[in-house]
């Protein structure tokens, strides 16, 4: 709200650009960043979607990756 009142030339004496450019750096480095963390949090649900468990389905054990196991499946964990 300050930098749009500051970039109305009535209003403020300040050329407009002193107040915007460090509101949008440090908006652009908070989306940097959070999108780096969005990033690293898939490759890491990625990793762990493509482990393989031991599932007991139809009284036997089969091997499936964790992202086919469902509600209700018994697991075997070692």
């Amino acid at each position: 709200m300050i930098a749009i009142l500051q970039s109305i030339p009535i209003i403020s004496p300040l050329n407009p650009f002193t107040a915007i450019a460090p509101l949008a750096f440090v908006i652009g480095i908070s989306m940097a960043r959070d999108a780096y963390e969005d990033y690293k949090r898939y490759k890491m649900d990625d990793e762990t979607n493509k482990k393989v468990f031991k599932v007991l389905r139809h009284g036997e054990f089969k091997e499936i990756k964790s992202s086919d196991i469902k509600v209700g499946d018994i697991l075997m964990m070692s």
